[in-house]
């Protein structure tokens, strides 16, 4: 096992990963998308998100995954994960960042995972190229660590989501549904990140922030502790048993009313001020 994923056991019986597996040809490109939705499938927070497609004439959700990575075992261990879930297919790999964006080109994915130390072109730079495609995919950037430089430059290339290396199938599996709706995927680590460049370069008043938190609302106050522990709109609503719309209206309050620009400078908040214990979950 490396970088907390298993490594694949032959190509023999019925073991998910094996050389078979991993040489199965690409799938065509993802076709247009098509209505009506289809009953059940992903949750209802994301599912009206979510591309649909036709697969022998019939209506589904499935999301279309891209992995780049420069190691085999790697690209391997993630491919198996995202195959033990049925609306989760993964239609191509890349061993470089070249490579990644010729297969984007050609399977235009929904998302892409790309490893941030990609060969030949870095995962940063792919990243760019990723998201200026015509149809681009959301790109979640896999790193062995958190460092805010890598954090940083990953979310100003574009980058929908940042998670390390060893993260978990079932972490992994929440992610790719989140980035394909088109939401981005924080975990604590890149929260903690974030804090630490807003507080170098563009300090967030904290303490005067701290003094306008008693002019919220119990529902506004209570919005911005699930903003900062990283959920959606869609997560949001759904835990505070709230319709998406009134959601988007006490973000929109929370901003005004703490001086805020934007929906990461109140996660940066809420996180700096102890509002709430951050958890690895979706923004």
């Amino acid at each position: 096992m490396k970088n907390g994923l298993p490594a694949p056991t032959g190509s023999s019986g019925s073991s998910p990963v094996g050389t078979r597996r991993i040489v199965v040809p690409d799938l065509p490109p993802r076709p247009r998308p098509v209505a009506p939705l289809p009953t059940g499938g992903p949750p209802a927070d994301v599912a009206l998100a979510l591309p649909q497609h036709r697969r022998n004439g019939v209506c589904c959700m499935t999301i279309r995954v891209l992995i780049a990575g420069g190691q085999a075992i790697f690209r391997a261990g993630l491919r198996m994960m995202i195959e033990s879930q049925k609306d989760l297919v993964v239609v191509g790999e890349a061993a470089d960042g070249a490579e990644a964006i010729a297969r984007a080109k050609l399977h235009e994915p929904d998302v892409a995972l790309v490893d941030l130390e990609l060969p030949n072109l870095n995962g940063i730079c792919t990243t760019r190229r990723l998201v200026g495609l015509p149809r681009p995919p959301g790109v979640i950037l896999l790193s062995d660590s958190t460092e805010t430089s890598d954090v940083c430059e990953a979310l100003e290339a574009g980058a929908s989501g940042f998670l390390l290396k060893d993260v978990q199938c079932g972490e992994l599996c929440t992610a790719l549904p989140v980035v394909a709706s088109g939401a981005r995927i924080f975990t604590s680590e890149v929260l903690r990140s974030l804090v630490r460049h807003s507080t170098r370069r563009a300090p967030i008043p904290i303490t005067r922030i701290g003094t306008r938190i008693a002019a919220l609302s119990e529902g506004e106050r209570n919005v911005l502790r699930l903003i900062g522990t990283g959920m959606t709109n869609d997560q949001i609503a759904k835990e505070l048993h709230l319709a998406r719309t009134s959601v988007k209206t006490y973000v929109s309050r929370i901003l005004t009313k703490l001086g805020l620009d934007n929906r990461t400078q109140a996660a940066v908040a809420a996180y700096s001020l102890s509002l709430t214990t951050s958890t690895d979950t979706a923004l």
